[in-house]
């Protein structure tokens, strides 16, 4: 994945949120950032980039180190 994600309004328990999304394909990522201190990322239509068994795969929780 390359290029710029977009700032978008953060929602309830977010402290930032951008969106990320592939001119190419109907890839989009939310990247959100957590008043707990992780991350949040969420994909959607980006199994052309690794297949379709890997669609969700970059999804997920993450600690901040």
């Amino acid at each position: 994945m390359e290029g710029t994600a977009q700032q978008i309004a953060a929602g309830e328990s977010q402290k930032r949120r951008w969106v990320w999304n592939d001119n190419a394909s109907e890839c989009v990522a939310v990247i959100s950032e957590l008043t707990n201190g992780k991350a949040s990322i969420m994909t959607r239509g980006c199994e052309g980039y690794c297949g379709a068994s890997a669609a969700g795969a970059m999804d997920g929780l993450f600690n901040k180190k």
